[in-house]
């Protein structure tokens, strides 16, 4: 009976194991912090941001119909950073300008979720790396301009 059902969810593709970078975790975080300050380093620079001292890490899940159910022992190295972009400017300018940067540099580049008018986005894939700068559009008058940039690793061993 357990190996029909494991068979079954391997067909199903309802159980899975995100695959291992070949990276080892403190590799993965001097990565994801060069892809940020690679992304920082587009925005004009009277920009105001904190990046983290050092990146985070997330654990990496098993999943079985959605949910998760165990871990796989490896993490993901992570790393936000909220931007606050001079008075005046426009968010969305600084997706169709780091586009065009990850465009050259040959990230594989796309623009996830294009439907929601609030939160556009950009990703860029390099290396099983990824780097997502997403703008908020229609802020509060009080509210700077912002756009938020993120990058994480694949699922890396220790």
């Amino acid at each position: 009976m357990f190996l029909s059902l494991v068979a079954l969810c391997w067909l199903a593709g309802a159980c899975s194991t995100p695959e291992t970078g070949s990276d080892n975790l403190a590799t993965g975080k001097a990565r994801v912090q060069d892809l940020l300050h690679e992304a920082l380093a587009t925005l004009p620079e009277d920009s105001d941001y904190v990046v983290p001292a050092e990146p985070g890490r997330q654990t990496c899940r098993k999943t079985f119909l959605g949910y998760a159910v165990g871990t796989t022992g490896a993490h993901r190295a992570e790393i936000p950073t909220i931007v606050d972009l001079p008075s005046g400017s426009d968010p969305a300018e600084r997706l169709t300008e780091i586009e065009a940067v990850w465009r050259d540099a040959g990230y594989d580049v796309t623009r996830p979720r294009t439907a929601d008018g609030r939160f556009p986005k950009v990703q860029a894939t390099v290396d099983d790396y990824r780097v997502v700068m997403t703008a908020f559009i229609d802020q509060p008058p009080d509210v700077p301009p912002r756009v938020t940039v993120y990058a994480v690793s694949p699922c890396l061993d220790s």
